[in-house]
């Protein structure tokens, strides 16, 4: 496989997570990727995994329900900006620096909310 040129290369990378939705990213590291304009292309994309879906799985009424609270619990003090969300990292600086690895960047993410998430019980415990 070829490596892309400078002027080959994606100006942004984003990932998403099925799983997980990301949920081990803080809010403030998230990317927002608004799905509101075409909820029928996410149905039509969804539906594209006929043979998942047919066995059994809603795989297609999971994503958009995802999307769905996706956009309501983002915000959680303001009324909702979106209908529907999808939650992204950004990956970008993974091209642009070949030195980083792939685990440490991941690590740094989950270190950033594990310090997050035991401040807010540090706070709340007094």
């Amino acid at each position: 496989m070829r490596e892309l040129g400078v002027g080959e290369q994606p100006d942004k990378v984003y990932g998403c997570e099925v799983w997980r939705n990301l949920d081990w990213l803080n809010d403030d590291e998230k990317v927002y990727l608004d799905c509101s304009a075409h909820p029928n292309l996410s149905r039509s994309l969804s539906g594209v995994f006929d043979s998942q879906i047919a066995g059994g799985k809603q795989y297609d009424l999971a994503a958009e329900g995802r999307r769905v609270a996706n956009a309501t619990f983002c915000e959680s003090h303001a009324c909702d900006t979106y209908i529907m969300l999808n939650y992204a990292m950004d990956l970008t600086p993974l091209i642009k620096d070949k030195s980083l690895d792939i685990a440490d960047f991941v690590a740094g993410y989950i270190k950033r909310f594990e310090e997050s998430v035991l401040s807010n019980i540090k706070r709340l415990n007094g």
